[in-house]
């Protein structure tokens, strides 16, 4: 068994949290196509549930950046069975035309072809100028986009294409282009749409407005009322329902629909919602954590029907129905599966994979993974191409690990946990160690080193952990106003990159820790920008923040500014940093949300040298291990499992076979370990015939003889395999019928009709009659033969194939 990880670390403390909020505004949800240097994807498994759709007896998910497939018939043992390769971004919403799915994501949308549920293809990527697409809605062949302008020039607006050809999209109109559409809903002709109108004046205005969209190529306002906020609205019978508020839904009657009339802004909904859907007589409300569900038989003042809470913290993004079963896709619980024919709404089944993995270690033959849920799922890495679910411990730390013997520690906001984890799979807390607001860590012998990311205080914690049941804090150190965001201990030396409170002013303090419950600060040097995460590599300081920033510290007491890396096109204030094995790996993301990642040599400590890229947007790569699999935990992108480039798959073609000839012989190879990879397979059955695309063919030869068989499969990368084995055929005599007795006068000429089988359909064959009466003839099954005189005579019939075989 050989695997190896990939950790996220995540190192901002509370005390960013203003700052925190603002970049999560601006960054995508998740990656582009991930790609490690040496290795490809493999697998993927968990992530985001944002989006779902169901059509016959499947469910199609959006699930990070990608689609899977479920199997459904037993809704009690979802099964997935198909999911397509990494997107650009992750999936936000789903809609189906016909055996097309129709995905929104960031800056466009993805079509899917599902005619073969089992492989499904992304066949078209429309791309649209908006960063944010709000929602779509399928009518007959045309799709209607909101798009959301999220305060950039261009874009924005509710645009109609023709999807009638869903390989070839064609625009046909747009309404309000520039601005953004916060929702939208169709009735008949028209789209009642809530919309954010900008203007040099007044900025952005909102504004709720009726469309005649009955020709899509020309939109046409028919009213509009401003200063009317809507972000989610839905439609049952002729009454339209908006989201007005967190707690607020208005009513419209649509009795005519180009006026609608305000019936009441309700305060049905008791919580705080974010998202509306109606499915038949049912309205589906979604707060933060849980679903609820209103009768909409009373339409002006819907009863409450039934609340489902899983207890999952992250909650319900999409409902399809079928029936009586609703399939929800829950943002960090996967599939859920309930029975709404109750009001109790029972969960009847479920697919939840790991949601948001956030980092991962090998404990053993296991890995952990942390993930956003405050879950550590205990996975069995033995089979590490397939790994499976083994058990899970609850926790209050959701940020970052590290092993030390077989302790665990568990760093989050609220400061450190310690798990004893002996028995793999039965963790166990040793002790809690709580630091609101607590940064990176990092154990060291019998110290762990700690920052705290709260203002007017040490930025760094050193805490005994001699004790794992009692941590006991040894010393507290740090600079004045400043807090700590990026930290590594090397040898006698602690790295400390700290803040200046409400300014961008930065500095690397040097502190020695010879003696950890005496820490001195022995050096600093600013930086003229807010640094992040920290990587010492060979005597020289990287800080991600402004570009790479780059200090000399050869000589920890007099450190010297060395320079500044930047990526073209990157954010300047996006930047973070980790080391793997001797090179720099930076992360940033462009203007457009994308990743721009690249992994530098730095054998120039001050002229780095780009040497490869990877795509990930959820943090740094920090392998562990170096054998075949990478483990990847990648947010909401869910588990990520790579394979090294250059490792073949590995076939068996089974056992050598002994058959008549002419008998079916079923053949069963397999692949094993890694390097599959979405592999090709080809069978050479020896006689000139081939198989392709499955382990399992059926092949009948037609004449006896020894074949040499052989299975090859071939990977993505052009990585191949083969494997033989020997088919002993045996020649099968033929079964010969001459034909029914005969009762003739003499001299009238008898017409014999002989017939034979024989399982080896290419032997040739010799025929003989021998008449009884000492004559004979060849080569042919319908001779005639005369009888000159009276008698009794034994016809008979040979056949003999070319194996001599009679």
């Amino acid at each position: 068994m050989k695997f190896r990880l990939v950790l996220l670390p995540f190192v901002l403390g509370i005390a960013f949290l203003s700052t925190v909020w603002a970049l999560l505004a601006d960054t995508p949800e998740t990656a582009v196509t991930p790609i490690l240097p040496g290795s490809s994807l493999y697998k993927q498994i968990g992530g985001y549930a944002n989006a779902i759709a169901q059509q016959g007896d499947y469910v199609y998910l959006g699930i990070g950046s990608r689609l899977d497939v479920y199997d459904v018939q037993d809704v009690a043992n979802p099964v997935l069975v198909a999911q397509t390769g990494m997107l650009t971004y992750p999936i936000r919403s789903l809609d189906m035309l016909g055996n097309y799915a129709v995905a929104s994501s960031l800056y466009g949308l993805y079509i899917f072809d599902l005619n073969d549920p089992l492989l499904p293809q992304l066949v078209t990527e429309y791309p649209l100028p908006s960063r944010i697409v709000t929602d779509v809605e399928i009518s007959g062949t045309l799709a209607f986009v909101g798009e959301n302008r999220w305060l950039s020039p261009g874009g924005g607006g509710l645009r109609i294409l023709d999807l009638a050809d869903p390989l070839n999209p064609i625009q046909l109109g747009l309404y309000v282009e520039g601005n953004s559409i916060e929702d939208f809903s169709l009735y008949g002709q028209y789209a009642y749409v809530s919309s954010c109108i900008y203007s040099d004046d007044s900025g952005c205005v909102q504004f709720f407005a009726v469309v005649d969209v009955s020709n899509p190529m020309a939109p046409i306002e028919i009213s509009n009322v401003s200063d009317v906020e809507g972000t989610s609205s839905a439609i049952y019978s002729h009454y339209l329902y908006r989201k007005v508020s967190g707690f607020t839904v208005g009513i419209y009657d649509l009795a005519d629909p180009s006026a609608p009339s305000l019936l009441s802004l309700s305060s049905f909904i008791p919580q705080f919602l974010s998202k509306i859907q109606i499915v038949g007589d049912k309205l589906y409300a979604f707060d933060s954590r849980v679903l609820l569900v209103y009768d909409l038989n009373t339409p002006t003042d819907p009863p409450p029907y039934g609340v489902y809470d899983p207890g999952v913290p992250a909650g319900p993004q999409s409902v399809a129905v079928a029936g009586d079963t609703a399939f929800i896709a829950y943002q960090v619980g996967g599939l859920r599966i309930i029975d709404i024919s109750q009001d109790t709404l029972p969960q009847v089944g479920m697919y939840s994979p790991f949601g948001a993995p956030i980092a991962a270690i090998n404990v053993e033959d296991y890995v952990y993974v942390l993930d956003e849920n405050r879950s550590l799922y205990v996975i069995d890495a033995t089979t590490p191409e397939n790994p499976i679910e083994r058990a899970r411990y609850q926790h209050v730390a959701r940020d970052e690990m590290q092993l030390v013997g077989s302790d665990l520690f568990l760093r989050g906001w609220l400061g450190l946990e310690v798990v004893d984890v002996t028995e793999p799979l039965t963790p166990t807390r040793r002790s809690n160690y709580m630091i609101p607001n607590s940064g990176a860590m990092q154990v060291e012998g019998d110290y762990l080193f700690l920052l705290d990311s709260r203002f007017q205080t040490d930025s760094l914690k050193i805490v005994d952990v001699t004790d794992r049941d009692q941590p006991v804090l040894a010393a507290s150190i740090g600079t004045h106003n400043y807090f700590g965001a990026g930290l590594q201990v090397v040898g006698d030396y602690a790295y400390l990159g700290e803040v200046y409170c409400c300014s961008s002013s930065s500095q690397l303090t040097i502190l020695d820790v010879s003696n950890p419950v005496q820490p001195q600060v022995v050096a600093s040097q600013p930086v003229s920008y807010e640094v992040g995460s920290l990587v010492y590599l060979n005597g020289y300081v990287y800080t991600g923040g402004g570009g790479v920033q780059i200090i000399d510290v050869t000589n920890p007491l007099l450190p010297m500014y060395a320079g500044r890396y930047t990526i073209t096109n990157a954010l300047e204030y996006e930047y973070e940093v980790t080391a793997v094995d001797g090179y720099l790996y930076v992360a940033a993301h462009t203007d457009r949300s994308q990743a721009v990642n690249v992994i530098l040599d730095v054998s120039n400590p001050t002229a780095p040298v780009e040497v490869g890229r990877y795509l990930h947007n959820n943090g740094l790569p920090l392998p562990v291990g170096d054998d075949v699999y990478t483990y990847v935990p990648a947010y909401q992108d869910g588990l990520l499992i790579y394979l090294d480039s250059n490792t073949p798959p590995q076939v068996n073609a089974g056992a050598n076979v002994t058959a008549v000839e002419g008998s079916e012989i079923t053949f069963s190879g397999m692949m094993m370990g890694p390097g599959l990879l979405s592999s090709g397979i080809q069978w050479d059955f020896g006689d000139g015939e081939t198989a392709v695309a499955t382990l399992n063919p059926t092949h009948a030869y037609g004449d006896n003889g020894t074949f040499t068989v052989t299975l090859t499969v071939t990977n993505i990368l052009g990585l191949s395999d083969s494997d033989t084995l020997l088919v002993t055929v045996e020649n099968q005599v033929p079964v010969v019928a001459a034909g029914a007795d005969v009762l003739q006068t003499i001299n009238t000429p008898i017409a014999f009709s002989g017939a034979f089988t024989d399982t080896g359909y290419l032997d040739t064959h010799t025929i003989t009659w021998n008449f009884g009466d000492g004559t004979t003839v060849t080569g042919t099954l319908t001779p005639t033969h005369v009888y000159p005189a009276p008698g009794e005579y034994t016809v008979s019939l040979t056949i003999v194939d070319d194996d001599g075989g009679a």
